[in-house]
């Protein structure tokens, strides 16, 4: 990720100046969404005597992107900033209490900085 340079005449180098500020705002107030392609999220489970099968293949996977947290984890919950409990035990009734696992996302600050910069990119 670089500097943005913004060519043109005043009234051009304003109104592109404008657009960027209007993404950095509605990226306060909104937010970033998760679960993007660009995600790396890392599957962290409990080692101990009571780690079910299913958690354990997907401990054994371990890196997922965003997308394809998605993909496999239908019941996933939020459980902190960047944690997220992807709660397999949902859809294997078979399995007997609630599932320890952990989802953490890595490098969200690096993610969405880059995020930002394409959009501002995007809008010049």
């Amino acid at each position: 990720m670089g500097d943005i340079t913004v060519f043109g005449n005043l009234n051009q180098v304003s109104i592109r100046l404008k657009r960027i500020s209007e993404v950095v705002k509605n990226r306060e107030a909104l937010g970033f969404p998760v679960f993007q392609g660009d995600e790396e999220l890392e599957y962290l489970f409990s080692d101990d005597d009571r780690l079910c099968p299913v958690c354990r293949r997907f401990g054994e996977e371990r890196f997922f992107t965003g997308l394809e947290v998605q993909q496999t984890f239908s019941h996933i919950s939020r459980v902190g900033e960047y944690k997220f409990a992807p709660n397999v035990h949902e859809t294997h009734p078979e399995l007997m209490g609630e599932c320890r696992c952990r989802l953490i996302l890595l490098h969200p600050a690096e993610t969405f900085e880059e995020r930002l910069y394409e959009e501002k990119l995007a809008v010049l």
